[in-house]
C-alpha cells in the first residue's frame, strides 16, 4: 500500500490473533490503530499493552462500540482486520466514508458463511489456497485475493546458525500450536500422506494440548 492512512484493528494478547496482528502492524506500520484488550473473553491469555506502546492508536476494553468505530475509521483510506472486525458497524460506515476494509480470513470463523446479511469488506484476504476456491464461488473472484502472512526472515537468523551445521536426519517441524477448527493447519492431511512417503527424515509435531485420538500416528519417524 503507497499511502499511510491505514488502520489496524490489534490484539494485544498473546494468542493468534494477538500474533497475527502484531506481525502485520509492525511490518505495515500503520497510521492508526485500534487495539483490543480481550481479557474479558479471552481470560486465559495474557494481554501486552507494550506491543503498541509507541503507536497512534488506543484501547478499547473488548467489543468495540460504534463510537470507537467511527473515531477509528474517521481519516482512514484503508481499514484492516483479522477474522472479523468484532463490530460490523465498522465495515459499513468505512463504506460509507469511502474507506476500503480488508478481512484476513481464518476460514473457519468467517461470520459472513454463517450470516449472509453482514457488510462485505472490500476483499477477503485468504493466507493459504485452503477454501478459496469456496470464497471465489461464494464472493467472486474480485473480492477475494490471496495474500499469505507476512513472515520477518530474520527472525530466524539465530536458529539457522545454529542449525546449519547439524548432521544426521533431515528433521521437519509441524507446529499445531492451539488445535484449529476443522484441521485448517493441514495436520490430519499431513499424517495420512505419511504412508506414500518413503525417504527417512524425522518429523517434530508440536501442540500446546493434549491431541485426540485421530491426530495420533505410530509413524516411527514421528
Amino acid at each position: 500500500m503507497v499511502d499511510n492512512r491505514i488502520g489496524i484493528l490489534a490484539f494485544m494478547n498473546d494468542g493468534g490473533l494477538g500474533a497475527q496482528t502484531r506481525r502485520l502492524t509492525y511490518m505495515i506500520n500503520p497510521y492508526r490503530l485500534l487495539v483490543v484488550d480481550s481479557s474479558g473473553f479471552s481470560k486465559n491469555k495474557v494481554q501486552h499493552p507494550e506491543w503498541y506502546s509507541s503507536y497512534n492508536g488506543y484501547i478499547v476494553d473488548g467489543f468495540p462500540t460504534n463510537i470507537n468505530c467511527r473515531k477509528f475509521v474517521n481519516g482512514l483510506e484503508h481499514i484492516l482486520v483479522c477474522e472479523n472486525p468484532l463490530n460490523y458497524y465498522m465495515i459499513s460506515y468505512a463504506h460509507h466514508v469511502k474507506a476500503k476494509t480488508y478481512i484476513q480470513v481464518n476460514y473457519e470463523f468467517l461470520d459472513t458463511l454463517a450470516n449472509p446479511s453482514l457488510p462485505l469488506p472490500t476483499k477477503f484476504l485468504m493466507p493459504s489456497y485452503w477454501m478459496i476456491d469456496e470464497m471465489i464461488k461464494l464472493y467472486g473472484k474480485d473480492r477475494v485475493m490471496y495474500l499469505p502472512p507476512p513472515i520477518d526472515m530474520h527472525e530466524f537468523d539465530d536458529a539457522y546458525r545454529g542449525n546449519k551445521g547439524n548432521t544426521g536426519k533431515f528433521r521437519i517441524l509441524h507446529m499445531i500450536g492451539t488445535l484449529a477448527a476443522h484441521d485448517r493447519n493441514g495436520t490430519l492431511d499431513l499424517i495420512k500422506a505419511l504412508p506414500q512417503i518413503k525417504s527417512d527424515f524425522e518429523l517434530v509435531i508440536h501442540s500446546q494440548s493434549e491431541l485426540p485420538k485421530e491426530y495420533i500416528t505410530k509413524d516411527e519417524r514421528v
